[in-house]
C-alpha cells in the first residue's frame, strides 16, 4: 500500500468591525472564502495570514478554528477553516483571484454555492465552542462524517 498524500489546506472568514465579511471570487470556482495551499515550512495560521493578504491586499488576524474537513477523493486534501478579524486594507483582487469584496453574512451564505465551499462559511459563523469536523467525496458531492471536535 502506498502512502496517501494529502494535500493541506487553510481559508478564512473574516469580519470588520461594520461587520462586512471578505469573500474572494477565482474564474474557475466562484466566490468562496480566502485560503490556498500551506507552502513547506509554513505553519496553518502563518499560511493562512500570507494566504489573506495574497488574495484580498488585506491584514487579518486569526482568532479561532472552525472546521476541519478532510476530502477523500482525489485531489485528496485537507483543509482548515479559521474565523478572524479585518485589521487593515481594502479587498481588491490579485493575481490569484479576479475579485475580492465585502459582503453581508446572507450574501456570503447565498454566493458560496459549491456544496463543499459552501459548508465554510456556515461552520465559520457558527457561534459553537468546538471546530465542526467532517469527511467527504467529492463529484458527486457525498458527506461521509460530520460532527464536532
Amino acid at each position: 500500500m502506498s502512502d496517501p498524500v494529502h494535500v493541506v489546506c487553510v481559508s478564512g472568514l473574516f469580519v470588520d468591525a461594520a461587520g462586512r465579511l471578505i469573500l474572494v471570487r477565482e474564474e474557475d470556482r466562484g466566490w468562496g472564502l480566502p485560503g490556498g495551499r500551506v507552502e513547506q515550512g509554513e505553519g496553518l495560521v502563518e499560511a493562512m495570514l500570507r494566504e489573506a493578504r495574497e488574495e484580498t491586499g488585506c491584514a487579518v488576524r486569526v482568532e479561532r478554528l472552525c472546521a476541519v474537513e478532510t476530502r477523500v477523493t482525489a485531489p485528496h486534501m485537507v483543509l482548515f477553516t479559521f474565523r478572524g478579524v479585518h485589521l487593515v486594507g481594502e479587498p481588491g483582487g490579485g493575481d490569484e483571484v479576479a475579485e475580492a469584496a465585502w459582503f453581508t453574512e446572507a450574501e456570503v451564505l447565498a454566493r458560496v454555492t459549491e456544496p463543499a465551499a459552501a459548508a465554510r462559511p456556515r461552520a465559520a459563523l457558527d457561534s459553537g465552542p468546538r471546530p465542526r469536523l467532517w469527511v467527504y467525496r467529492q463529484r458527486p458531492f457525498e458527506v461521509r462524517e460530520e460532527r464536532m471536535v
